[in-house]
């Protein structure tokens, strides 16, 4: 089983906005079948473990990102999507 995560946004997904979930499955498919499930279709984006960290050594627009986000330009270690986004999980 795999973890995937599953991001509600900021615009009409409402009541989940800036929420993420996380459901784990065997692959992409079933956990995109999940989140209809118990979602229906008003979410945003759907990430494998490896997207949902964001390497500030890797990422073009780290630094960006920090200055939208208020978060630390000179961290060096991965941070999660959540991190970053100061997103609620549910």
């Amino acid at each position: 089983m795999e973890k995937w995560y599953f991001t509600f946004g900021c615009g009409s997904d409402d009541p989940h906005r800036n929420c993420y979930t996380v459901i784990e499955a065997k692959d992409y498919a079933d956990a995109r079948k999940e989140m209809i499930r118990r979602f229906g279709v008003k979410w945003a984006f759907q990430y494998s473990e490896k997207q949902w960290m964001i390497n500030p050594q890797e990422s073009e627009y780290y630094k960006y990102q920090c200055m939208l986000y208020g978060c630390d330009p000179k961290r060096t270690e991965p941070i999660s999507q959540a991190q970053l986004y100061n997103l609620t999980r549910i």
